[in-house]
């Protein structure tokens, strides 16, 4: 699944689904539509999170949260996504991102610096 797919399943189990429809209207391209889906979307996704977490009863949160979270086509992905994605990640769990810059189409791997790193859940060294 891809991550938009994944923000938009999010997003309806969260109970969001009117605000989403509204924010992707008929006619949108260029800039307007990467800000929507880059930051909005995701912005939207993470309320959804916290909706869906809220709505849990006590003592089942943990049956919600995930093993292991693998990306493919990592060059792609922003850090504002893997962070997203970290949030259903059982304390336990492991995440695998694969990249290859030779395909950074987008121009996002220059984005994971290793300050902008910091606070993201990688573990350095042995």
């Amino acid at each position: 699944m891809h991550f938009h797919e994944w923000c938009k399943d999010v997003i309806v189990e969260g109970g969001l689904k009117n605000e989403y429809d509204a924010m992707l209207k008929d006619n949108l391209s260029g800039e307007e539509l990467k800000r929507i889906l880059d930051i909005e979307v995701v912005d939207l996704a993470n309320r959804a999170i916290d909706n869906i977490e809220k709505n849990i009863e006590y003592g089942q949160i943990g049956q919600r949260k995930l093993d292991a979270i693998l990306i493919d086509e990592g060059q792609d992905f922003h850090l504002t996504w893997w962070n997203t994605l970290r949030r259903l990640l059982d304390q336990k769990g492991e995440m695998l991102l694969v990249a290859d810059e030779a395909q950074d189409l987008y121009e996002r791997s220059k984005n994971w610096t290793d300050e902008s790193m910091n606070n993201s859940g990688f573990r350095w060294g042995p």
